[in-house]
Protein backbone atom coordinates (compact mmCIF):
# COMPACT_ATOMS: atom_id res chain seq x y z
CA UNK A 1 0.00 0.00 0.00
CA UNK A 2 1.50 3.50 -0.96
CA UNK A 3 2.53 5.91 1.45
CA UNK A 4 -0.27 8.21 0.12
CA UNK A 5 -2.95 5.83 0.77
CA UNK A 6 -2.19 5.21 4.51
CA UNK A 7 -1.71 9.16 5.18
CA UNK A 8 -5.38 9.72 3.31
CA UNK A 9 -6.78 6.40 5.77
CA UNK A 10 -5.24 7.98 8.89
CA UNK A 11 -5.95 11.72 8.25
CA UNK A 12 -9.49 11.68 9.09
CA UNK A 13 -8.76 10.30 12.54
CA UNK A 14 -6.36 12.66 13.46
CA UNK A 15 -8.40 15.71 11.99
CA UNK A 16 -10.75 14.25 14.43
CA UNK A 17 -8.82 14.05 17.32
CA UNK A 18 -7.85 18.03 16.61
CA UNK A 19 -10.70 19.06 16.52
CA UNK A 20 -12.04 17.42 19.93
CA UNK A 21 -8.53 19.01 21.45
CA UNK A 22 -9.30 22.49 19.94
CA UNK A 23 -13.08 22.86 21.38
CA UNK A 24 -12.24 21.02 24.48
CA UNK A 25 -9.39 24.40 25.36
CA UNK A 26 -10.56 26.99 27.18
CA UNK A 27 -9.75 29.70 24.73
CA UNK A 28 -10.84 32.55 23.69
CA UNK A 29 -10.12 33.02 20.64
CA UNK A 30 -7.82 31.73 17.84
CA UNK A 31 -7.32 28.21 18.93
CA UNK A 32 -4.57 26.60 17.22
CA UNK A 33 -4.43 23.06 16.70
CA UNK A 34 -1.23 21.09 15.30
CA UNK A 35 -0.97 17.41 14.24
CA UNK A 36 0.53 15.02 11.66
CA UNK A 37 0.54 11.69 10.08
CA UNK A 38 3.53 9.46 9.12
CA UNK A 39 3.99 6.82 6.76
CA UNK A 40 7.77 5.82 5.48
CA UNK A 41 9.53 8.93 4.71
CA UNK A 42 5.98 10.98 4.09
CA UNK A 43 5.03 13.54 6.62
CA UNK A 44 1.83 15.45 6.36
CA UNK A 45 1.40 18.77 9.23
CA UNK A 46 -1.99 19.36 9.63
CA UNK A 47 -3.33 22.91 11.27
CA UNK A 48 -6.72 23.61 12.14
CA UNK A 49 -7.77 27.22 13.13
CA UNK A 50 -10.80 27.93 14.49
CA UNK A 51 -11.32 32.03 15.25
CA UNK A 52 -14.66 34.12 15.31
CA UNK A 53 -13.17 37.04 12.82
CA UNK A 54 -11.46 34.91 9.55
CA UNK A 55 -10.79 38.41 8.65
CA UNK A 56 -7.79 38.12 11.40
CA UNK A 57 -6.23 35.36 9.63
CA UNK A 58 -5.58 37.20 6.41
CA UNK A 59 -2.47 39.33 6.16
CA UNK A 60 -3.98 41.63 3.30
CA UNK A 61 -1.44 44.53 4.32
CA UNK A 62 0.74 44.03 1.48
CA UNK A 63 4.04 44.48 3.36
CA UNK A 64 6.03 41.70 2.25
CA UNK A 65 9.39 43.03 4.12
CA UNK A 66 8.08 42.19 7.11
CA UNK A 67 10.55 40.04 8.66
CA UNK A 68 8.77 38.49 11.67
CA UNK A 69 6.31 36.86 9.03
CA UNK A 70 9.17 35.67 6.70
CA UNK A 71 8.52 31.89 6.88
CA UNK A 72 11.96 29.27 8.05
CA UNK A 73 13.14 28.06 4.99
CA UNK A 74 12.04 24.61 4.62
CA UNK A 75 15.77 22.95 3.70
CA UNK A 76 16.89 23.83 7.14
CA UNK A 77 16.80 20.39 9.21
CA UNK A 78 16.49 21.97 12.57
CA UNK A 79 12.90 23.43 11.59
CA UNK A 80 11.79 20.29 10.29
CA UNK A 81 12.91 18.55 13.35
CA UNK A 82 11.43 21.36 15.44
CA UNK A 83 7.90 21.10 13.60
CA UNK A 84 8.16 17.14 14.02
CA UNK A 85 8.81 17.25 17.08
CA UNK A 86 6.09 20.13 17.94
CA UNK A 87 3.55 17.71 15.94
CA UNK A 88 4.67 14.53 17.89
CA UNK A 89 3.77 16.07 21.18
CA UNK A 90 0.44 17.77 20.12
CA UNK A 91 0.00 13.98 19.11
CA UNK A 92 0.90 12.67 22.86
CA UNK A 93 -1.88 15.11 24.23
CA UNK A 94 -5.00 13.51 23.81
CA UNK A 95 -6.64 14.29 26.17
CA UNK A 96 -10.10 15.41 25.36
CA UNK A 97 -10.02 12.04 23.58
CA UNK A 98 -9.06 10.43 27.33
CA UNK A 99 -5.79 8.96 25.88
CA UNK A 100 -2.94 11.39 27.08
CA UNK A 101 0.63 9.58 26.17
CA UNK A 102 2.41 11.31 29.08
CA UNK A 103 5.84 9.35 28.18
CA UNK A 104 5.65 10.58 24.80
CA UNK A 105 4.60 14.23 25.32
CA UNK A 106 7.72 13.91 28.05
CA UNK A 107 9.79 12.49 24.74
CA UNK A 108 8.58 15.13 22.64
CA UNK A 109 9.40 17.74 24.68
CA UNK A 110 12.99 16.71 25.23
CA UNK A 111 13.27 16.41 21.63
CA UNK A 112 11.91 20.06 21.60
CA UNK A 113 13.96 21.22 24.19
CA UNK A 114 17.32 19.88 22.09
CA UNK A 115 16.12 21.28 18.91
CA UNK A 116 15.74 24.53 21.19
CA UNK A 117 19.84 24.50 22.24
CA UNK A 118 20.62 23.20 18.62
CA UNK A 119 19.48 26.53 17.35
CA UNK A 120 20.88 28.74 19.56
CA UNK A 121 24.33 27.32 19.07
CA UNK A 122 24.00 27.62 15.74
CA UNK A 123 22.97 31.12 15.61
CA UNK A 124 19.48 30.09 14.35
CA UNK A 125 17.64 32.56 16.79
CA UNK A 126 14.61 33.14 14.92
CA UNK A 127 14.11 29.45 15.13
CA UNK A 128 14.85 29.48 18.55
CA UNK A 129 12.64 32.48 19.30
CA UNK A 130 9.76 31.16 17.80
CA UNK A 131 10.75 27.56 20.22
CA UNK A 132 11.44 29.42 23.24
CA UNK A 133 7.78 30.91 22.55
CA UNK A 134 5.65 28.00 21.75
CA UNK A 135 7.04 26.81 24.83
CA UNK A 136 5.99 29.53 26.71
CA UNK A 137 2.00 29.13 25.20
CA UNK A 138 2.07 25.93 26.09
CA UNK A 139 3.06 25.72 29.63
CA UNK A 140 0.31 24.99 31.11
CA UNK A 141 0.35 21.99 29.27
CA UNK A 142 3.25 20.34 29.82
CA UNK A 143 3.55 21.75 33.10
CA UNK A 144 7.94 22.36 32.50
CA UNK A 145 7.80 25.94 33.11
CA UNK A 146 7.74 28.94 30.63
CA UNK A 147 11.07 28.71 29.84
CA UNK A 148 13.51 25.97 28.67
CA UNK A 149 16.02 24.61 30.82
Amino acid sequence: MSDIIKIARQAPKVVEGLLADMFAANAEDNRIALGGVYSGQQYIQLQLVATSNPADLLDDDGDEDDEEAAPLPAHNQLTTHWLAARAEFIAAGGEARGNRDIPRELLALGAVRSVYWLALGQGATTLAKEIGEWWQECAPLHGQGEVIK
